[in-house]
């Protein structure tokens, strides 16, 4: 079981140097047949010169059944749910980024 607080440590290309960026993490449930499930999501607003962008998503409690998978889907808005104040365009996200989260023994 996963129960906590999660985080995401995304590790970025810095943007266009006068214009803040939003980060928006959803943090998703797929199940064995193909339904997806939103767990929890967070948005970091950062400066276009950040390199590493942390995201917390609050804290969750789930059980994932045998054959699901956890998915975090990255995106640089999500209007209307959060104004948008970042600058638009493409954003490179690294291949050191990570995922915390806390399990649970059951």
């Amino acid at each position: 079981a996963i129960a906590g607080p999660v985080t995401v440590c995304l590790r970025v290309a810095p943007g266009h140097p006068d214009r803040p960026r939003d980060w928006v993490v959803t943090l998703c449930l797929k199940g064995a047949d193909g339904r997806w499930d939103n767990l929890t999501e967070g948005i970091a607003r950062v400066p276009a010169a950040a390199e590493e962008v942390v995201v917390p998503l609050g804290d969750i409690c789930v059980a994932p059944p045998a054959g699901a998978r956890l998915i975090a889907l990255v995106a640089g808005a999500s209007y209307p749910r959060w104004d948008q104040a970042g600058a638009p365009g493409p954003r490179v996200i690294r291949d050191t980024s990570s995922v915390r989260l806390t399990l649970a023994d059951v």
